[in-house]
């Protein structure tokens, strides 16, 4: 054993205080590579407590574990523009027993599953645009209030198991081709005429 190794090795790491403050200079698969105030560099990992994720050129403060090295405890300042990233390697859970608000010019979410689960739904906007490649809608009861609806539809499918009902003004149907009804029992009732116009007219 090395006796003067080890207490060389022991003098070097009780010569840097617990706590110190640096300049990122490079990331590694070993670590960050920080600059301290005192112009000595050394090796570092990202706290756990630390939120954000630490960048080139970042001054950051540090804590040494007697055990477990260095840790970067919180990005004090930033220079550049890049933006701040939260990464954990583990889940992410956020609770608050009060309301939580988030604030922003432009939200953008990206995630392989996205679940949402409340007793209470509210969405207001000025544009919204959903596109989707397959849609599955279930509710007991849905209500509309709209000023005009357009829809472009190619193939429509209605399955009514009990009751549809139309209440209108005026009703227009353009058929371009064929126009069948089928029923067991046809009521037409008007106040005033009932016209029905073709070039060959087929009853009974």
């Amino acid at each position: 054993m090395n006796i003067q190794s080890i207490d060389s090795a022991r003098e070097l790491l009780n010569s840097h205080p617990e706590h110190n403050f640096g300049m990122i200079l490079s990331k590694s698969k070993q670590g960050y590579l920080i600059k301290l105030e005192s112009g000595s560099t050394l090796l570092a990992n990202k706290a756990f407590s630390c939120p954000f994720l630490p960048e080139n050129n970042d001054y950051v403060a540090i804590m040494r574990s007697g055990q477990k090295g260095y840790f970067i405890t919180n990005i004090l300042e930033r220079s550049g523009t890049l933006p701040a990233r939260m990464e954990t390697e583990s889940e992410l859970h956020i609770c608050s027993q009060q309301s939580v608000k988030v604030q922003s010019n432009s939200i953008a979410l990206s995630s392989l599953e996205y679940t949402s689960n409340c007793q209470t739904h509210t969405q207001s906007s000025e544009k919204l645009d959903v596109s989707a490649k397959y849609t599955s809608f279930q509710s007991e009861t849905v209500e509309s209030n709209m000023t005009r609806l357009v829809q472009r539809i190619k193939d429509s499918f209605k399955m009514i198991e009990r009751i549809e009902q139309v209440n209108a003004k005026d009703i227009i149907q353009n058929i371009k081709n064929n126009f069948i009804q089928r029923s067991k029992q046809v009521d037409i009732t008007a106040k005033s005429d009932v016209k029905i116009n073709g070039d060959r007219i087929h009853m009974g």
